[in-house]
């Protein structure tokens, strides 16, 4: 039997939502965890609550069709990023807490995961180069729209001009998710003005951001 629907509260959307904004990387099973909820509620409430109108398979039609006949070195100069909660304390994986246990006996008690602990974001540009720059968001600060266009694309720009000073962002097109302050007018307005490209990502999906699948996940785990 799964969770009871009881479990998609306007409340719990909302948490979900505000997780997901906060880390547009999180997995549904750090949602369940965190949020005490089963991994089928958890993707009710993403993909029936917080339904997107973009279709992601069109996403990826347009990129295949975009590099299709390119020359494959134009891949190289897609950059792309991570974004992650760093916890002081990071709770162990589902996969780390298994123990061998005798028959019959009852598994060791694990502690409740707390979301809310101090942590920091940590944010990683990258392409297949290696990395661009990498930002740890200052005590206090939440990344806004304004933090990531006066901090942030400003890191990434700087780094194109001293690697290749003749050209510098030209033809260099950046790949994020949908978070909100990606999205926001200024950080458009800044992505415009320095030269860069916006790829276009389906929101809620790490389809086209393979780092979503290791970078992050792997970092945690060592």
């Amino acid at each position: 039997m799964g969770q009871p629907i009881i479990a998609t509260t306007a409340n719990n959307i909302a948490l979900v939502a505000e997780m997901c904004d906060s880390d547009p990387h999180i997995t549904i099973e750090q949602l369940a965890t965190s949020l005490t909820l089963s991994t089928g509620s958890v993707h009710a409430i993403l993909t029936k609550h917080l339904d997107s109108k973009e279709d992601p398979g069109e996403n990826c039609k347009k990129l295949l069709e975009k590099y299709d006949q390119c020359d494959e070195r134009r891949l190289f100069e897609i950059c792309t990023d991570d974004e992650t909660w760093i916890r002081y304390s990071e709770p162990t994986r589902k996969e780390q807490n298994k123990v061998w246990i005798v028959k019959a006996s009852s598994p060791p008690a694990l502690p409740r995961p707390d979301h809310w602990a101090t942590k920091v974001m940590y944010t990683i540009f990258f392409e297949s180069h290696g990395p661009v720059c990498q930002i740890c968001t200052p005590k206090g600060q939440t990344v806004t729209g304004h933090f990531y266009a006066t901090v942030v694309l400003p890191e990434i720009e700087k780094h194109y001009i001293e690697r290749r000073p003749a050209t510098g962002l030209r033809g260099i097109k950046i790949l994020h998710d949908n978070a909100r302050p990606h999205k926001s007018k200024e950080v458009k307005e800044k992505i415009a003005s320095i030269g860069l490209e916006g790829l276009k990502h389906p929101p809620y999906s790490p389809d086209l951001a393979p780092s979503d699948f290791w970078l992050s996940m792997g970092s945690k785990s060592t």
